[in-house]
């Protein structure tokens, strides 16, 4: 036996090496296609937590942040906020290392809002940060696309979220809810498994 493998230890060697470069491209592959794929730098806009404390939005770049543009009107997108803030606590990353930004569309920043967001969905507000200023100017900062009406062009769904890393990259731009019809806008379907995977990737990095 220890003949037959001094013999043929070269032969050996290559195998082992062979396999680990394998090895090493699945992993890689693996790796990539689990990582959010890196788009343009988040804009520069004013938000403010429930205390009233105002920031720059480059200021919370030490945690990931999920940021929500949609119509308050309609209430799908705040519970599907929740619905994410309460799987975030279960996972330990609420607020953490992971908070939300809501963007509606057609209302302004007041104290009643942030308050309907407590009384209402039950928002967990120390986790929550509220933009400041024209939802129009930060959506066209994040490079969505603005219809006719100066909406954004959400392609048919209800709204558009937009995952920005601590580096203030945004990585994704998702068009619809995650628990129903939401699409990539590159990639297509990005459903809510996507979605906490993209998360857990970028609370990690």
């Amino acid at each position: 036996m220890v003949h037959i493998i001094k013999k043929h230890w070269f032969t050996s060697i290559v195998v082992l090496l062979v396999l680990a470069f394998i090895g090493g491209i699945y992993y890689w592959v693996q790796w990539a296609t689990a990582r959010p794929p890196v788009n343009n730098t988040a804009p520069h806009f004013q938000v403010m937590n429930q205390a009233g404390q105002t920031a720059d939005f480059f200021d919370l770049s030490h945690k990931v942040r999920v940021v929500y543009f949609f119509n308050y009107e309609s209430s799908a997108a705040v519970q599907d906020m929740i619905h994410l803030q309460q799987t975030l606590k279960q996972k330990g990353l609420f607020g953490k290392d992971v908070v939300l930004v809501p963007v509606p569309l057609d209302k302004r920043l007041s104290p009643d809002l942030i308050s309907e967001y407590q009384t209402t969905y039950k928002a967990d507000l120390s986790g929550w940060w509220f933009p400041k200023g024209d939802s129009a100017k930060i959506s066209s900062g994040f490079g969505l696309k603005l219809n006719h009406s100066g909406q954004i062009d959400t392609q048919g769904r209800d709204y558009t979220i937009v995952e920005t890393d601590r580096n203030n990259i945004v990585r994704r731009v998702i068009n619809g809810s995650f628990r129903g019809n939401a699409l990539d806008v590159e990639e297509g379907s990005h459903g809510e498994n996507s979605l906490l995977q993209d998360i857990n990737f970028l609370a990690k990095e």
